[in-house]
């Protein structure tokens, strides 16, 4: 494969002669990766397992699957060992090599067996069976059977899923996506039939379009067609990498077969039962071709050109999906896929918005390969964010649309109760394949049976049949027929959002900030019968319906927010018609966040609607390395707030410089945690000030809980952390004041204080259009001293933050005029140490 890479990079080398365009670097398997990171070679052509601690560490993209494999057992022939089980006992040993993915796989599956690790290669295993050392050698089976000696055997199956990739840097896109399409390209020129011998003699006007693409041609003309590479890659790169090497089922052949066969394996093409898949090869267009580059953008602009949204959504389930026909469509997430298109396409209407939306049905073992690949612009499915999936897909996740928990269904006349009592070696458990619901289920009942299924629906149906005792899935997802009964309770918690591709951020914003919006709406009671005939004066209501100010930073009408709710509803009516029935809403989790409540508090919040002006410029990735490297954290904290940063004794104190300190504490494991601080440099800065700080490198963090608003999502290059404190804007007053309510404020003459570069400023401009704001660039400590001396008869701020600072003669005027979720920011270029960040704060 690496052979096939070169002969594309330098066409104009003869084939036989393309080893003079290489060096071959050879490297011990611990030492593959750091050598990577130093560039001590292009492409790491050897095929790693990816998992999600590799995804986390390093700063580098895996390639597509090459191979197919899975961590299996070695023994002997005349072992005692047939099964899993038979070696999972006390006093059996395992020899496993270091580093390697097995090890966790032995330590899953076989707990009671003893380990033996060593630090030689996999080649070393099957000698130090047949000598007795370990009764078992684990490894990969392709790895293992390579050199597995004529009396040794597998004990199957095997322990997980293995599949290899190869590894590129992750800070040059354009390089990734060349070495991904030449393994594409050896797997296109496979289905099409393309081979090493032929290739040459082919007539073009005999082929399908993607053998002639893979060719070249373009319109039957030799040459012409259009990669998206930049010289020298020729037009028919695919084919010069096929004349050099053959296509993948001439590699596997030659190098492969011998050891395992291909026939009836995850390695056969996915046209024979396989799971070898390369999406289709098709010419760039200036759109695509830039997206090697620059991909901020092209996901709205794709759509748009193409006239229609594709939604990866539910299909056959009841609550939050069912397609009946191309126009007949209900649930859940069919109605977020319209929200969506309906703020792409203004035009559309309630009763058009059908031809504007492409319904793509998936399944959770496709959802997240065709949202990646392009072949659905957004998933709007039942699915569950992890941090699994934040780290190992390329997706960006919004808030939860809808929080469930996992439970299980049995049959109505079962004669299980409850779920622990599931956990037992005679019942079973089904539920769809590569989802966390079967991960959960399979550790929370260690001994019932596992049995992975296509889908809910396909697990539903073997419990009718009786082949499996329960199913499980989200609680909503089960079926509510009378031919079943669900048992009570849950054992997780299932938050459903919305995801995106993770390299458009601008797309990420506006999906994320159509959901909110329908939560808005819901909020300041706009519905789907009134919200485009909205003329009042609330702030959120005015800036929701495109009445107070033209949104910048994101390509789509200011009111693209209303569009949505024309067309769809509010949250709170696309709630009542789809799920409300099957699970009342109130005093549950899916109600509104201020929403009465007894038991259950709701959950469904929306950040903050307002815009605000600035900008900022990325900087480079790869910061935990350069963290580490540095040897200390730099931490952008207040330094005069008390309860949050307070500079005391040469450190400081407070909420948000303990989250650094957690942070630093994860990045310097090894300094105990007294001394942490050694590994902390704490950074001060004015209010106005700390934006461009942050874009200009001065600190790693912004430790200081700023409110999330559109406006600062979406023109900002930096990413909110989750919400670590809310808040709201309030009224301070002295004690003696007659000013008692809003209303009293907001009058003619009287003066409030405000502090520049505050969300405040927005909120008492539109709460208080009557008074006079006396803009001060001090910072909200000085606020309750102006009120105290006469300056300003009211300041307006956060009511955390002034309640740190107030006197005791001070009282507040409430309610708070709006929400203020406040989170700490880093910079959006750096994926990794976003989500470092974020789930320490989780």
């Amino acid at each position: 494969v690496c052979r096939a890479l070169a002969s594309v990079l330098f066409p104009q080398t003869a084939v036989e002669a393309i080893d003079s365009r290489i060096a071959w670097v050879g490297f011990p398997g611990t030492a593959r990766f750091s050598m990577l990171t130093s560039d001590a070679f292009d492409v790491l052509f050897y095929g790693s397992t990816v998992t999600i601690g590799r995804d986390v560490q390093f700063n580098f993209t895996f390639t597509p699957t090459i191979i197919y494999d899975g961590v299996t057992i070695l023994v002997n022939d005349a072992s005692p060992y047939h099964t899993i089980a038979d070696l999972n006992v006390p006093g059996v040993t395992y020899c496993v090599v270091f580093p390697s993915t097995a090890i966790a796989s032995g330590l899953a599956y076989l707990p009671h067996a003893t380990p033996v690790i060593i630090t030689g290669t996999l080649s070393d295993l099957p000698t130090l069976v047949a000598n007795g050392t370990c009764q078992a050698g684990l490894n990969t089976m392709l790895g293992l059977a390579a050199v597995k000696l004529s009396t040794q055997r597998f004990v199957l199956p095997l322990l997980d899923r293995s599949p290899m990739g190869y590894n590129v840097l992750q800070d040059d896109k354009e390089w990734a996506s060349l070495v991904r399409w030449v393994i594409n390209g050896l797997i296109i020129a496979e289905i099409n039939n393309v081979t090493q011998a032929n290739y040459g003699s082919l007539n073009a006007s005999n082929l399908s379009l993607e053998a002639q693409n893979i060719l070249g041609y373009a319109n039957g003309v030799a040459g012409s067609f259009v990669s998206g590479f930049p010289s020298p890659i020729p037009a028919n790169f695919v084919a010069r990498a096929v004349s050099t090497v053959g296509n993948y089922g001439e590699l596997y052949a030659r190098h492969l077969e011998s050891i395992v066969s291909r026939a009836g394996s995850d390695n056969a093409l996915y046209t024979d039962g396989g799971l070898l898949y390369a999406e289709p090869f098709l010419p760039a267009t200036a759109s695509n071709a830039s997206r090697l580059v620059q991909t901020f953008g092209q996901t709205y602009s794709a759509v748009r050109a193409a006239g229609v949204l594709k939604c990866g959504v539910e299909g056959s389930d009841p609550i939050f999906g069912v397609i009946s026909s191309s126009t007949n469509a209900s649930g859940v997430s069919i109605d977020l896929c319209k929200a969506i298109a309906a703020a792409v396409f203004p035009e559309a209407s309630a009763t058009s918005i059908g031809s504007y939306v492409s319904l793509i049905p998936v399944t959770a073992a496709t959802r997240f390969d065709l949202l990646v690949n392009g072949s659905v612009d957004v998933l709007t499915s039942v699915t569950v964010e992890s941090l699994g999936r934040d780290v190992t897909v390329q997706s960006t996740y919004t808030r939860p649309y809808f929080y469930d928990g996992q439970s299980f269904l049995v049959l109505a006349n079962s004669s299980v109760t409850t779920i622990a009592e599931l956990d037992q070696e005679q019942y079973s458990f089904c539920a769809g394949a590569s989802t966390t619901v079967f991960q959960t289920a399979r550790a929370y009942l260690k001994n019932a049976k596992a049995i992975p299924t296509t889908d809910n629906a396909q697990s539903t149906e073997m419990v009718a049949a009786g082949t499996c005792t329960a199913a499980t899935t989200t609680r909503a997802s089960l079926s509510r027929s009378d031919e079943f009964r669900v048992l009570p309770g849950v054992i997780d918690r299932e938050p459903l959002g919305i995801f995106t591709r993770g390299l458009d951020s601008q797309w990420s914003d506006l999906v994320k900030w159509v959901f909110d919006g329908l939560v808005i709406a819901e909020i300041n009671g706009l519905n789907q019968a009134n919200v485009l005939s909205y003329s009042g004066s609330a702030d959120e209501a005015r800036t929701l319906t495109g009445n107070y100010i033209v949104a910048n930073g994101l390509p789509v009408p200011s009111n693209f927010i209303a569009r949505a709710v024309s067309v769809v509803g509010n949250y709170g009516e696309i709630y009542a018609r789809n799920v409300e029935s099957a699970i009342p809403r109130y005093n549950t989790l899916n109600a509104l966040y201020s929403a009465p409540w007894t038991d259950v508090r709701g959950q469904i919040f929306a950040d903050y609607l307002a815009w605000n002006s600035g900008s900022t410029t990325p900087v480079p990735g790869g910061r935990i390395g350069a963290v580490v490297s540095r040897g200390y954290l730099k931490c952008g904290t207040k330094q005069t707030v008390p309860g949050f940063g307070l500079m005391a004794n040469g450190t400081v104190v407070g909420f948000d410089a303990d989250v650094c300190r957690a942070l630093a504490s994860v990045l310097f494991p090894t300094t105990p945690v007294v001394a942490i601080d050694s590994n902390i440099e704490w950074v001060g800065f004015a209010a106005s000030s700390r934006f461009s700080l942050l874009a200009s490198d001065a600190f790693d963090v912004l430790f200081y809980g700023s409110t999330v608003t559109i406006g600062r999502d979406v023109q900002f290059n930096f990413t909110f952390a989750p919400t670590v404190v809310h808040d709201g804007t309030a009224i301070l007053v002295n004690n003696g004041s007659a000013l008692n309510t809003i209303a009293d404020v907001n009058v003619a003459g009287l003066k409030y204080c405000v502090v520049a570069a505050s969300t405040a400023v927005a909120a008492a401009a539109a709460n208080l259009p009557l008074a006079t704001a006396v803009i001060i660039t001090g910072t909200l400590s000085d606020l309750p001293a102006l009120v105290a001396n006469g300056t300003c008869e009211a300041a307006v701020e956060s009511q955390i933050g002034l309640a740190a600072v107030k006197l005791s003669t001070q009282r507040f005027v409430l309610p708070l005029l709006d929400r203020s979720p406040l989170a700490y920011t880093v910079r959006d270029d750096d994926k990794q140490w976003a989500s470092l960040v974020r789930w320490v704060v989780n």
